[in-house]
């Protein structure tokens, strides 16, 4: 565990965890994380950032990611997504209607390559669906694995406009990883983290608090992308 906290520290160890202590200076997980991969030597071939404001996150996410990223030796980072099922987008409409953001989604283009994460529900669908109807909205789950040189990297780039908007710090990536997407397109549930408490109930995670539950799937039927943070598309330009 990666922390900047002597209390989360002495939480930590005090249930056997083994603690890296990092500087204040962090700007977000991402850079808390490769300060502690540093910490540790630097010796690993990938590394993942499991944050600790999603206690739901179910293993099988991290092993999933794990096995996309090292399916392809030249991906640099993959991150999930979950396509939403009507329930869920109608609550991410909700929440932006009473000003609430509900999560982050994504969209990607030809080969799973991300184009943008945004805390507004994207794509734009005026369309009703039912509760259990496949939706165009994929919600993004923040964890993320990370070749050790990309990691590494990420804290000496300038924080651009877009991840100041949006608060997000995968929007940092900008055009300089290149990853893919294996996995299937199917629809599945949320996992929501703490910023979300009104929905998340603490009886063991065994519901996600969005009506579905964390449905205990493996493998790429369960994680329904493994999403490439690549911004090198064709006819696709972003700013730094």
């Amino acid at each position: 565990m990666a922390t900047d906290d002597n209390r989360i520290r002495s939480a930590a160890e005090g249930f056997g965890a083994e603690v890296v202590m990092t500087s204040e200076s962090c700007r977000n997980g991402t850079e808390r994380c490769a300060e502690a991969h540093a910490a540790l030597g630097a010796a690993y071939d990938v590394v993942v950032n499991l944050q600790g404001d999603a206690p739901l996150t179910p293993h099988w996410f991290v092993e999933t990611l794990v096995c996309g990223l090292l399916a392809d030796p030249a991906a640099d980072i993959a991150t999930p997504v979950l396509r939403c099922e009507g329930r869920a987008l109608a609550g991410f409409r909700n929440d932006r209607r009473t000003g609430r953001v509900g999560g982050t989604t994504a969209v990607f283009g030809v080969g799973g390559r991300a184009l943008y994460f945004s805390k507004e529900v994207i794509p734009y669908t005026e369309r009703s669906y039912g509760d259990d109807d496949p939706t165009p909205v994929f919600h993004h789950v923040g964890v993320y694995a990370f070749r050790p040189a990309a990691l590494a990297d990420y804290a000496n780039w300038p924080v651009g406009p877009l991840e100041t908007l949006e608060g997000l710090e995968q929007l940092r990536f900008g055009k300089r990883p290149k990853c893919v997407v294996p996995g299937s397109r199917r629809a599945g549930p949320s996992v929501l983290g703490t910023e979300q408490p009104r929905r998340c109930r603490t009886d063991r995670g065994h519901d996600a608090g969005n009506g579905s539950g964390l449905r205990p799937r493996r493998g790429f039927g369960g994680i329904d992308a493994v999403l490439a943070t690549i911004w090198d598309c064709p006819g696709v330009s972003l700013p730094n």
